[in-house]
């Protein structure tokens, strides 16, 4: 369990590196199909770096906190196997102590990952229902989920519940959930969903799942002006569906993003190629995470530090 934790730390650390990366270097750039795959490709290798095991054969010249904990583990670890092995069944006050807050620790993040599960699940069950409670019509590969009263849109996978007005009428609605169902943006919505579920309790997760989801609705917006939908007449369009909330935070839908920012997105001058470069300054980004991480080599066996554990429990136990 021990190890678990420090896993969540050292992703939740990577993670927060990402979203300042990303606020400093794209957040404000017009390429936004690079921006989304520097956020999914990034969570991803935010939840993968904490596995890489380096070590040194020098000590680091400071120790982070990461290294300080899984020597911690360690100690922890080979103290209650040295007890076991010794056959002690008494425990110091001190250990009963630590023992007791890291069950207090695990059982209020284990209650935030079942609450925010249960959550997740209970918005999929709701999505769902809307999805399931009319027969769709096939068109353009898609299934579109027709209402006669007034719903605000919203996409999942290959279904796209709307007004039939507005499909019937090819609003540029149909375009803009169109767009959002080629792209697959449900599939990163699945992944940032699964990462609040062991991050919850960071707050610079949820700017990342913010920040995704307003990639998401400029790059639907861009494949709509591709499409020859005048900017002046969606932008008003847009105004006109801003009242109103969002359904579901795990659905793509119309009006999900801020309007003020999707509207200066779509003004804005598209930014030269080269910014792609920036992408090559993750490279000494990544490379610190894992020096950070690394561990000097181990010069003690396992059975030396039995034997020294022995010995100071054989000391506690002679009389004063």
């Amino acid at each position: 369990m021990i190890a678990f934790f420090i896993y969540i730390l050292k992703s939740s650390f990577c993670l927060a590196l990402l979203y300042g990366f990303y606020k400093l270097f794209f957040a404000s750039t017009t390429r936004f199909s690079l921006n989304r795959w520097i956020l999914v490709g990034g969570m991803l290798t935010c939840l993968l770096l904490p596995f890489v095991s380096l070590e040194l054969e020098r000590e680091p010249l400071v120790h982070s906190p990461f290294i300080l904990m899984e020597e911690w583990q360690e100690e922890w670890e080979q103290s209650v196997s040295g007890t076991l092995a010794i056959g002690m069944t008494e425990r110091s006050q001190k250990e009963n102590g630590y023992e007791g807050w890291s069950m207090l620790f695990a059982g209020i993040y284990l209650s935030g990952c079942i609450f925010v599960f249960l959550q997740w699940i209970a918005g999929y069950i709701r999505l769902f229902r809307w999805i399931n409670r009319h027969e769709y019509k096939v068109w353009n590969g898609l299934r579109w989920v027709l209402y006669d009263i007034p719903v605000r849109s919203f996409s999942w996978g290959r279904y796209i519940v709307i007004n039939r007005r507005e499909y019937e009428e090819h609003s540029p609605v149909c375009l803009h959930e169109e767009m959002h169902c080629r792209y697959g943006h449900c599939y990163d919505n699945l992944l940032i969903q699964f990462v609040l579920i062991f991050h919850w309790w960071n707050p610079l997760v949820w700017k990342l799942k913010h920040e995704l989801n307003g990639v998401h609705e400029y790059q639907a917006d861009e494949g709509v002006l591709n499409q020859g939908i005048d900017a002046k007449t969606y932008q008003l369009l847009l105004v006109r569906k801003a009242v109103g909330s969002r359904l579901y935070s795990m659905a793509c839908g119309f009006t999900h993003s801020s309007l003020k920012k999707r509207i200066s997105m779509m003004s804005k001058k598209r930014n030269s190629k080269w910014v792609r470069l920036r992408v090559l300054l993750a490279v000494p980004l990544a490379a610190g995470v894992v020096y950070t991480f690394a561990r000097p080599e181990m010069k003690k066996t396992v059975a030396d530090y039995s034997a020294v554990l022995e010995m100071k429990n054989q000391g506690k136990k002679s009389p004063n």
